[in-house]
């Protein structure tokens, strides 16, 4: 009831339903905006599993720069699922993989993607860094690999990296938005 409250903006009915799960929130009609940490989620309807910041129990924010062709975006507003449906695991810490329902708000980002050919990682570094500091989504693509079908990637932002291994490439496929 709470996904479904969420998707409707019934934020009391929302409410109502995350206390009968154990939170303890105020039980009002303002919109929730929680701090509950960073989780993978698998977008639909192309399976990519990219990283979100977790603003609700049912809510999550793009943080990753998702592949063209999801037809998603860095800082979408997503409705996931409650239910994990697998794990990931960075830094020594499994965490549950939430499966998309619906896209709530689109993000004002738009996608560009460059292959660029360097043996110099710095270079890449170099530039992941300026996009951050102008607060532009950046994703080293060469990172994303499929597994069990379903593509997952690399999170290499705030010293969060997955354990997935990877070869490096001379020739980088990189994403970002603005």
């Amino acid at each position: 009831m709470g996904i479904a409250a969420t998707a409707l903006k019934d934020w009391k009915t929302a409410r109502q339903s995350w206390n009968f799960f154990g939170l303890k929130l105020d039980v009002n009609d303002d919109e929730l905006n929680m701090n509950l940490g960073s989780t993978p989620v698998r977008l639909n309807p192309n399976s990519e599993v990219v990283w979100a910041r977790r603003i609700d129990p049912a809510r999550t924010l793009i943080e990753s720069v998702p592949l063209p062709e999801s037809k998603r975006r860095f800082n979408d507003l997503l409705l996931n699922d409650g239910a994990p449906v697998g794990y990931r695991i960075a830094n020594g810490i499994e965490y549950p993989v939430f499966n998309e329902l619906q896209v709530l708000t689109e993000s004002n980002y738009k996608t560009f993607s460059v292959v660029a050919e360097t043996e110099n990682q710095n270079k890449i570094d170099q530039l992941g860094h300026l996009c951050d500091k102008e607060g532009i989504g950046f994703e080293d693509w060469t990172t994303v690999r499929i597994l069990a079908g379903n593509a997952a990637r690399v999170y290499l932002k705030n010293n969060m990296i997955m354990i997935i291994k990877y070869q490096q490439m001379q020739s980088e496929r990189l994403g970002w938005q603005q």
